[in-house]
């Protein structure tokens, strides 16, 4: 890795610049005796490269860089040629030598700023000695032998490749080259201490103290520090130096071209990527946080994702979120959400107070009593630490249909009848009746309120269907291939398993099926209860069959199993980030499953592994999923034999014995390869599923 000097001032003739400067040490490396100079003097740079910025208030007194150049002797004057070369003929200039006096080692070659540059350009001069100066003559890389080569020829060969292999020793003993970068700056004032934080990196970090500064030049322009290594400490991790100190945010207006993009949306922001400094030791690679825009082909998608989330009164930000992509650095490896609603890193000004109201709710299925009233059941936890001392907590079951935040503030006026938390709640589960008039894509939904405001509202969606019963049975002749529980149950003793189930299907939508008490027979067969669940899925599309996070009703002693289908994750996923079921179809038709023939399959996914390279086993085999199983609050990749099938009741002879085949094979093609490895765990940060309001304080 490289190392840097801290920031200094430079105090010579560029008073007021800020420099970095490589830190190569190699001057003591130039010693003549090991080089055999024809002439006994070396000549160096001090520094391979140097950065400088400089603002604008420095242009007045105009500006000079100096370069130190050394020499091996201090007897007499020499002047050494140098070649420059400039980026900008017209901003930069130099003499063509420098010159060293009797007595001293070391001269001074000094760059000309000679026209003033645009906030944010850079120019360059790249200097040269001439090697043939300071008495290295140029050798020549010798000529590779060839089959028509003599043993003199490879002689003569091997006397060449030593005497170039010595020359080029020599050479990398002088830093005989070294770049200068120039960059002007806004002028900038400190707006306090905010605090910075990286969810990505660290998900529960205390937050680091932020000095945020704002452009003298351009309201519009924030530099926002850092510190990673004290946000990594947390987690006994350690910042590499390489960290950045600060990046610089940009405020965006709707149709402004910004780097060659026109910006479709209010309140968006552009950051300068930001290097943690957390070094991958596998990839040799630092993890650097980039702006979408960097990379422009992912920008259209995700171009809502860094903007300011509040302002104060003044039109200062409050909030900014930072999202984007978290790659290696000089790879396009890595990654990372990259989702409205799910910050990468936030930022707080100084002066805002935030107050955390988050909390998360799942559905957990559904529940009838003797009198027959129907209730839905929820987990739900207050995580924030507002959100657990908030002065009133209300649930209410609502159509899907209808906007969850305008229900909450309806119960706020006293406009909706809600029951009270603690009324329908037990060790973070609630019962709560579905009322009668009811029925279809149904949320419950949590709302918390603290004081005379409505703070959150977290909502878990949920089908039920009610009153006059729309559900047709198709049969109970119908058979499914169970590839989600019973081989993880078993630990892998058993591939696909057919459990024969009924099946019944939605008479106003068709393609909606339902099939009942799925998981009673496994249950029975480990001598337990339940499995009764009944599990939706959606083939309204056959050609984009899916099914959601549905809890089975089994829990064989260590969490109740729930399953999800590859592309109902994906429905789930993007739906927290605002998008419909049709648009993720349309995205990724490759990820849903197919109805045909009466036989319901789902796709065949590869994993792939942190680089997103294919992964396969031991005996060279894919390691494939075709969806996620629960159990309790843990994820694993499931169907890892690919056998996942639904046939429905009435399928043809031919489909059911074709079926039938295809799942024989793939449990012969398990039991031969040895059977799986063990299931992995699904990386999966709850955050994905939360729903969180943040509310703010400005005061002082």
């Amino acid at each position: 890795m490289k190392l840097y000097k801290s920031l200094f001032i430079v105090t010579a003739i560029v008073a007021g610049l800020l420099t970095s400067c490589s830190e190569d040490g190699v001057w003591n490396k130039a010693q003549t005796a090991d080089l055999f100079l024809t002439n006994g003097t070396s000549y160096t740079f001090d520094n391979t490269s140097c950065s400088y910025t400089y603002y604008p208030a420095d242009m007045t007194n105009g500006i000079q860089i100096p370069v130190t150049v050394r020499r091996g002797t201090t007897a007499g004057n020499y002047t050494l040629p140098i070649a420059a070369s400039f980026s900008n003929d017209e901003t930069l200039s130099g003499p063509a030598s420098v010159t060293f006096e009797d007595g001293s080692n070391t001269a001074i070659y000094t760059i000309t700023v000679n026209k003033d540059l645009a906030i944010g350009e850079t120019v360059t001069a790249n200097l040269v000695i001439d090697t043939l100066s300071i008495g290295i003559p140029a050798v020549a890389k010798p000529k590779e032998l060839t089959p028509e080569s003599t043993a003199a020829d490879s002689a003569q060969y091997e006397i060449e490749t030593a005497a170039y292999e010595a020359y080029l020793k020599k050479l990398s003993a002088y830093k005989i080259v070294t770049e200068i970068s120039l960059m002007k700056d806004y002028n900038w004032e400190s707006l306090g201490k905010g605090t910075y934080n990286d969810f990505f990196l660290v998900e529960d970090a205390v937050p680091c103290e932020s000095e945020i500064f704002r452009a003298v030049e351009n309201p519009k322009v924030y530099r926002v520090t850092m510190d990673y290594a004290s946000i990594l400490d947390q987690v006994g991790g350690e910042a590499d130096g390489n960290q950045s100190k600060y990046t610089t945010i940009t405020l965006l207006d709707k149709g402004q071209d910004f780097r060659g993009v026109t910006i479709d949306g209010d309140n968006y922001v552009y950051f300068t990527p930001i290097n943690s400094g957390y070094y991958s030791s596998a990839n040799e690679a630092d993890y650097i946080l980039y702006h979408p825009m960097d990379f422009s082909v992912n920008w259209a998608r995700y171009n809502n994702t860094s903007y300011v989330m509040k302002y104060q009164e003044d039109g200062t930000p409050a909030v900014i979120q930072l999202s984007g992509l978290y790659l290696l650095e000089g790879t396009s490896r890595g990654g990372a959400p990259c989702q409205k609603g799910a910050p990468l890193a936030q930022i707080v000004f100084p002066g805002v107070k935030i107050f955390d109201y988050s909390a998360t709710m799942e559905y957990a299925g559904l529940f009838t009593d003797t009198k027959n009233i129907v209730y839905v059941l929820a987990d739900y936890e207050l995580i924030g630490a507002d959100a657990k001392k908030a002065s009133a907590y209300k649930v209410a079951v609502v159509s899907q249909n209808v906007d969850a935040d305008a229900v909450a503030d309806a119960i706020l006026a006293g406009e909706y009848e809600a029951a009270d938390l603690k009324d329908v709640a037990k060790d973070g589960r609630i019962q709560i009746e579905i009322p009668e008039e009811l029925t279809g894509k149904l949320q419950v939904i949590l709302v918390i309120i603290d004081g005379d405001e409505v703070k959150n509202v977290v909502a878990a969606p949920f089908e039920y269907y009610g009153g006059k019963n729309p559900w047709k049975s198709l049969g109970t002749d119908g058979v499914y291939y169970d590839d989600f529980v019973l081989p993880f149950a078993t630990g892998y003793a058993y591939g696909p398993w057919p459990v024969h189930v009924e099946v019944e299907e939605h008479s106003e939508t068709p393609g909606l099926y339902r099939v009942k008490a799925m998981y009673a027979g496994i249950a029975d067969a480990f001598g337990k209860t339940g499995g009764e669940n009944e599990i939706l899925i959606h083939a309204e599309n056959p050609n984009a069959v899916y099914f959601l996070t549905q809890p089975t009703g089994l829990d064989l002693g260590a969490g109740e199993y729930s399953i999800v289908s590859y592309g109902g994750d994906d429905i789930e996923y993007f739906g927290q980030q605002g998008y419909s079921a049709d648009v993720v179809i349309g995205a990724f038709p490759e990820d849903f499953g197919t109805l045909k023939d009466g036989v319901i399959t789902l796709p065949i996914i590869q994993r792939k592994d942190a680089d997103g390279n294919p992964m396969y086993d031991d005996e060279g085999n894919p390691r494939i999923y075709q969806g996620f199983l629960y159990q309790g609050t843990d994820g694993y990749y499931a169907c890892t034999n690919g056998g996942f099938q639904l046939i429905l009741p009435g399928a043809s002879p031919a489909a059911v014995a074709k079926a039938k085949r295809a799942a024989a094979a793939a449990n012969f093609e398990y039991r031969l390869n040895g059977g799986a490895a063990n299931m992995v765990k699904v990386n999966k940060k709850d955050s994905f599923k939360r729903h969180r309001r943040l509310t703010f304080d400005f005061s002082k």
